[in-house]
């Protein structure tokens, strides 16, 4: 008999750095000198870029930008040692926004690699579960118009889709991954409840899994969230990409 899905609960942790390799004049204004500490302006959690005092306007040129994504995984009930898979995902890509300010509409074409790391080291070899893959795509997400009165609730809807050409693959890995991924973003936000702040969400549809996120900031200043996925399908992890699962996640990222 089959154990229920969700009993071996994982904790997922997420750290995710950002980095525009061009200068930019419009960087957002520090929340602290519009807000009281540990909230964001509104304009800001409208996805708009507050642009600094006497800041000139910009035109819309495509920014290289550099990102660099990992996630730790470890079972909350059994030994993980510490983790039972890191999975790295550096990528570089051209980003261009139709209007500079607006940053819930975007196009991206881009380069990515993703692997988990593993090899010979201290006399451990783990090269039999080295996973890696990499591939060329490109991205466009186009959110609606975010006119909402401070006074009004803002509820927030991105659609977005994300294609690929794979190249330099392990274990016949685009069999699982496939080559497309369809995403949604929601967010919400309740004016009259400013204790609460806004609750993020996002889903992705890929072509072999589902996947759901909720998002909720604890912490402004540093970007800091706490989030919780619900994953069903293949391709969870590199390593056990041709497994169907059914996995409940927890955890925390910063940005």
């Amino acid at each position: 008999m089959q154990p229920w899905p969700f009993t071996r609960t994982t904790l997922v942790a997420s750290l995710l750095v950002g980095w525009s390799a061009a200068a930019r004049a419009d960087q957002p204004v520090p929340a602290a000198t519009n807000q009281p500490t540990g909230r964001t302006t509104d304009a800001e959690d409208r996805g708009e870029i507050i642009r600094a005092p006497g800041a000139p306007p910009r035109t819309p040129i495509p920014e290289p930008v550099s990102k660099y994504l990992s996630r730790q995984y470890f079972f909350l009930h059994d030994k993980s040692s510490p983790f039972i898979e890191n999975d790295y995902r550096p990528e570089l890509f051209f980003s261009y926004r139709p209007r500079t300010e607006i940053r819930y509409r975007e196009l991206q074409v881009g380069l990515q690699h993703q692997s988990n790391g593993l090899g010979e080291v201290g006399g451990v070899d783990q090269t039999a579960d080295s996973r890696e893959w990499n591939y060329v795509f490109g991205e466009a997400r186009w959110g609606i118009q975010r006119d909402r009165s401070p006074r009004e609730a803002w509820f927030y809807f991105t659609p977005g889709i994300r294609a690929w050409i794979p190249f330099a693959v392990s274990n016949d890995l685009v069999r699982y991954e496939g080559y497309f991924a369809a995403f949604a973003d929601v967010d919400l936000r309740i004016p009259n409840h400013p204790d609460i702040g806004r609750v993020s969400a996002r889903l992705i549809v890929r072509q072999h899994n589902i996947e759901a996120n909720v998002f909720y900031p604890i912490l402004a200043r540093v970007r800091c969230w706490l989030f919780g996925q619900l994953f069903l399908g293949k391709a969870e992890r590199l390593i056990t990409a041709p497994d169907s699962v059914a996995h409940l996640y927890f955890g925390i990222g910063f940005q």
